[in-house]
Formats: structure tokens, sequence, C-alpha cells
């Protein structure tokens, strides 16, 4: 086949792009794609081309691209020439978002594919219709910017007057014409969460005991499986146990729905999330400061190689002594320093004896000037007695 009987063929072949933003209705045995299928397929026919394929997503915004397989293999079908004309219902049908938009009309141009809309008079193959198409972009992405704002505006007001609008519906609860109601069956799992964690103060607790009774966990597809930890402390933050629905900005507002347990129990819980979130807080700087009081010198001495901070670590040969050295992090999670591990005892005792100065000094870095180069030039320029008691104290907690 000569290129030119390809061209005349390819100029021929159309296809459908349909689309649908929601899955609402789509279960009915004519929905709106099949709508929007049959208008581009009488349009291809008052043209006399050839409909070769149907492209189609179900469900999926126009916002993006990425996410939409029928464009996808539309596009990759299109760079391979196997059509010359997309025909779509309207224009926001293909995306609302013009930069894309423009974008997409620049890569089918360089496949010579047209994109024609069936109940719009425009096409891409003129400089008017290109305008046009322009125009109706930024029109079709103004529009699904109110849209947004529309929908998110009514979801604000909707939690003001307590009602629920936030997606799945949470453990315990069912929706019924957009109202949630207590589930029994579940409801009482979630009153277990409360009443154990009050008692026990432990997610941890709760989760085994609720995994003993073998009232497990329900997702919101119904599936069912031993809690964890994670889901415990989510039931326990979530505000509409006790009857409130949060807004923006983390309001709350009084509910319509029945509450699973009182305010007082919703917030003796927060007091004791907050007051084992403060232990962890502190146990995590208690961990912090005891490292440093073990390797005084850690994130302190630099490395001679590569310029890193040095880090503290222990190594235990099994049924052996505990070692303390200093190793740099970029030779271990990288292998790209060469600076071999320094032995913690030999590094502090040598700064210990050379810090009870005023500073260093420099014929004895001379002597040694792999760890003259440990030292920041800051460091070396201040009083340093403060870290002279932490490096004797190390001492003589490792001979302890």
């Amino acid at each position: 086949m000569t290129p030119q009987q390809q061209a005349t063929q390819q100029a021929n072949r159309a296809v459908i792009y349909v689309r649908k933003s929601t899955n609402k209705g789509l279960e009915q045995k004519y929905n709106s794609l099949d709508a929007q299928e049959d208008y581009c397929r009488s349009f291809i026919r008052a043209r006399g081309w050839e409909c070769t394929d149907v492209y189609a997503d179900a469900g999926i915004s126009g916002k993006a691209m990425d996410n939409r397989p029928g464009l996808r293999s539309m596009i990759e079908d299109a760079k391979q020439r196997k059509f010359g004309h997309i025909v779509v219902y309207r224009l926001d049908r293909l995306n609302r978002k013009l930069r894309d938009f423009l974008n997409l009309i620049n890569v089918l141009e360089l496949s010579d594919v047209s994109l024609d809309s069936a109940s719009e008079p425009i096409e891409t193959k003129s400089a008017m219709g290109r305008a046009l198409i322009s125009i109706l972009g930024a029109f079709a992405e103004m529009e699904s910017d109110l849209i947004s704002n529309r929908t998110r505006e009514k979801s604000e007001q909707s939690r003001a007057r307590g009602l629920y609008t936030c997606g799945s519906v949470p453990l315990g609860y069912k929706r019924v014409d957009g109202r949630l109601y207590v589930d029994p069956e579940h409801a009482a799992k979630v009153v277990k969460v409360y009443e154990i964690y009050s008692r026990e103060r432990s997610a941890s607790v709760v989760k085994n005991e609720l995994n003993r009774r073998n009232m497990l966990f329900t997702s919101t597809r119904g599936k069912s499986h031993p809690w964890s930890a994670m889901e415990v402390c989510r039931v326990l933050h979530n505000p509409l146990y006790c009857g409130l629905v949060k807004g923006a900005d983390n309001q709350l507002f009084v509910g319509q729905h029945e509450p699973l347990v009182t305010r007082e129990q919703w917030d003796e819980c927060q007091a004791i999330l907050k007051e084992n979130a403060d232990l962890v807080h502190d146990k995590i700087t208690n961990r912090e400061r005891e490292h440093v009081v073990k390797f005084p010198l850690h994130d302190i001495l630099t490395c001679a190689h590569c310029g890193h901070a040095m880090r503290g670590r222990y190594c235990q040969r099994k049924d052996g002594p505990r070692f303390r050295y200093y190793v740099c992090p970029t030779r271990v999670k990288r292998g790209t320093c060469t600076t071999p591990n320094l032995n913690a005892n030999e590094v502090e005792n040598f700064a210990a004896a050379h810090l009870m100065g005023n500073r260093f000094l420099p014929h004895v870095l001379a002597q040694v000037p792999r760890l003259a180069r440990g030292i920041p030039a800051d460091f070396v320029a201040e009083q340093t007695q403060d870290l002279a008691m932490l490096l004797n104290a190390a001492t003589e907690a490792e001979k302890t």
C-alpha cells in the first residue's frame, strides 16, 4: 500500500471517545455512555466515515489524563495513525483542563488526527476551529472549577448542619437516604473499644481483647479481619462517635446522627490519648538524650573524607562484649566513603585529653590529622569545659 493510500485510509477511519464522571446510572440498560456513542455514530455516518473503535472511561473525572485507561489507549493508537478522526459528544467529555487539552491537540496534529465534536460545530483542521476549541476548553475548565467549588461549599454547609458527608461510612453506622443510622451489629464493637481503652489505657490491649473475643474489625467493603492498634486509634480519635461532625479547619458541629458513646467518654479517651502521646514523645526525647550522653561526639565529629557528621553506633559479636564506635553515614548507606569506623573510646579519650584548655593545641592536632579534620572549626574556637565533662562521664560509664 502506497503512502497516499495509507493516508486516504486513515482519513476515512474514525473512533469514538465517551466518558462519564460518576458510576451513577451506569447499571441501566441504556445509560449516558450509550447515548453519547449513538450520537457520535450518527455524526460519523453523516460524514461517510468508518467507525473502527470506541474508547470509554466510566466513572472517571475529566480533570486528569493519566488515570484514564481508555484515553491513554486512544492516544497511543493515534500516534500509530490507526485512524484520522476522534469524535466526542462534547469537548468537555475529553478533558476539563485547558493545558492538558491543548497538549493533546498538539499530539493529535502531529499524527494527522482531527478532533471533532458531534454536538458542537468545531473541528481542529481549520484555524477557526482550533481557536474555538481553545475558548471552549477554557470554559470547560471554568465549569469544572465552579462545580468543585459548589460541591465543596455544599459539603461544608451540610457538615455545619450536622450531616455526615465525608465519604465512606465509619464502623458502627450505616447510611440510609444520605443519613447515618446505628448499625447494631457493629456498634457494639465501637462501644467496647471505648470501654476497654478508658479502663486499660492502651490501644494494644484493646486490640488483643477484641480479637480474643472474636469481635473482628469490619471494613467499609464488609470484610472482617483482626483489629490493629492503628484501627483502634482511628476509632478513638473520631468525634463522630460522640455525636459530633468535623467540618473545615477541624471545627466540630453537633451531628444529626445518634452517638454511640457519651461526650464525657470521648473526652476522657482523648485525654488518655494525649497523655500517652506525651509519654512516647518523652521516651523518644530521653532516648535521644541518652544517646548523646553515650556518644558525646555524635553529630559533632565530622568525616575527614566527605565532611558528613559521624554517628555513634554499637557493635556486638555473638555472646561477646558490646563495642562503641563512630561511623560515617555516607559509608553505611551509600558505600562511597572510605573512612573506617573509629573506636569511640580512642576518639573520646583523645578529645578529652586536649579539651581541658580553651582550645586545641595546633602542634598536637598536626600529629593526628585524621582527628584534627574531624572537629569542626567553630567548635574548636569555643569554650569546651562542658563537653570535656561529658566525655569523662561517658568514659567512666563505659568502665562500669
